[in-house]
């Protein structure tokens, strides 16, 4: 009965003999499965994320998941791909810092006092607007005809002896044509009453403002203090992507100490711009601080497929090596990246805002469009856009390059959000702002050129121009506030 004798199992009715080696007892068979089971699922399922954290930090690679659930610069291995791509370091860069802006020590030709000829401007203020009519043929291809609104037209005079200033709107003058500047119609001997507008990346550099440029004033994007005189130059901002007009229904009505994120910023990363590879070291979601970047050039392999797949009549970049390691850690900067919806980061209190290829960035008019308050990141010694008439201190935070955002900035924003009274106060100066003077494209960009000039020829004092900005922000600030009730 019980297969050939052997004593049975009291409680399960089996014997206790061997059959085909394996022990019948039942406790000592479940064990023993127990044990094979884990054993073989230990060998057969891929490697636990504990496993491959510990694998990558052997490697010098980060893990996504670590990033993630911490501070991304104390992930192993991230501080280590950013110098792998593109040689980054963070102690060289901080020993830098008071270097940068003294590079090219640069004496420009004039100064605001020298270069605004407001005696021989004839009241009210008219300005002469250059156009591809009335240009020599080698500048055809350099000027561009302005878009204008009624109101800036209503200044233009087409008497050159009743005009206070000449103005120009540059496209991308290089080489010859930048000679050819000197022959514009009234430029005279140094240009002196024109006013030129430029928002080119590459900016005038300072030699070729010296050179070429004379006493002509700029109205440019590229403000840092080695291409920028005050009170003479013109500082502007770059008009909006279409982001902004998704972003306005969908944050309206949402106040910013409401909003999901603390800080957020999501943009591309390259060698020349090492603030923004400061920043995305301090990313950490716990804290809501979403701060994320991925390289478009050269710089990883994926990069230069998708340049030249988004751009087809962009020239390829030069091949250039890239090994595995390099190519692994391009590949977790982008899954990183692609883990954060753009448009749910606008969702934020307070935008990080770092220089792009240019001082000034799109992004600026985009977060203010969703009533973000904006945190100016790494543009120490450059003039924001319309400082004549913005109070950029009442409406922003402005921080150099090598702060540390977790332990100095986070903390002061988390103290800052806390208090609903004084936030809900800067997002309605952020705005009434926006809608002021980043919210229309070329024609507002030129109006509010035309209106600093004339503000400087008709003796409107600094004091005057600023109450009369206050006002008109008061205005728009209740305006926004009987919006909301």
């Amino acid at each position: 009965a019980n297969g050939g004798g052997g004593p049975r199992n009291p409680r399960s009715g089996h014997s206790g003999r061997r059959i085909g080696g394996w022990c019948a007892r039942p406790r000592v068979v479940l064990l023993a499965a127990i044990t094979l089971m884990g054993t073989s699922a230990r060998l057969a399922k891929p490697t636990s994320t504990t496993s491959s954290d510990v694998l990558d930090e052997t490697r010098g690679m980060f893990s996504v998941g670590c990033a993630r659930s911490s501070v991304a610069g104390k992930c192993p291995g991230f501080r280590t791909c950013l110098a792998r791509i593109v040689g980054f370091n963070e102690a060289v860069f901080k020993r830098n810092m008071p270097h940068r802006t003294e590079r090219t020590p640069v004496t420009f030709n004039c100064t605001k006092e020298t270069c605004l000829d407001r005696a021989g401007c004839k009241r009210p203020f008219r300005m002469y607007v250059l156009t591809r009519r009335n240009v020599p043929p080698p500048l055809h291809r350099c000027i561009q005809n302005p878009q204008l609104d009624a109101w800036s037209r209503s200044l233009i005079t087409h008497w050159a002896g009743r005009a206070c200033a000449f103005f120009g709107q540059l496209r991308s003058c290089r080489g010859q044509e930048l000679a050819a500047v000197r022959e514009l119609p009234f430029w005279g001997e140094d240009g002196f009453r024109f006013v030129l507008r430029d928002t080119t990346d590459r900016g005038i550099l300072p030699r070729e403002r010296n050179t070429y440029f004379g006493r002509a004033a700029l109205a440019s994007t590229n403000t840092a203090v080695t291409r920028f005189i005050p009170g003479l130059d013109v500082a502007i901002a770059l008009p909006g992507e279409s982001a902004r007009e998704r972003l306005l229904p969908l944050l309206a009505h949402t106040r910013a100490h409401q909003r999901r994120w603390l800080l957020t910023f999501k943009g591309s990363l390259a060698a020349q711009k090492s603030s923004r590879e400061m920043a995305v070291l301090h990313h950490d979601e716990q804290r809501r601080v979403v701060i994320v970047g991925r390289y478009k050039g050269a710089e990883c392999p994926h990069a230069n497929v998708n340049a030249t797949a988004t751009n087809p009549n962009r020239p390829p970049p030069p091949p250039r090596h890239h090994s595995a390691a390099v190519a692994q850690c391009c590949a977790r900067l982008e899954q990183l990246y692609a883990s954060y919806d753009y448009d749910d980061l606008m969702n934020t209190t307070f935008a990080l805002l770092p220089p792009g290829r240019q001082h000034a960035t799109n992004r600026l008019p985009e977060v203010m469009a969703a009533g973000a308050i904006p945190v100016f990141f790494g543009i120490d010694g450059s003039t924001l856009p319309y400082a004549d008439m913005i109070d950029w201190p009442a409406l922003s935070f402005n921080v150099p390059a090598d702060t540390d955002l977790t332990r100095d900035l986070v903390p002061l924003l988390e103290r800052v959000a806390a208090d609903a009274a004084r936030i809900d106060a800067m997002e309605a100066r952020v705005r009434a702002v926006y809608a002021r003077y980043l919210s229309g494209g070329e024609e507002m960009m030129n109006h509010l050129i035309f209106e600093t000039f004339r503000r400087r020829y008709e003796f409107e004092s600094g004091r005057r121009r600023r109450q009369l900005v206050q006002a008109e922000a008061m205005a728009e600030e209740h305006s926004d506030q009987q919006h909301y009730v």
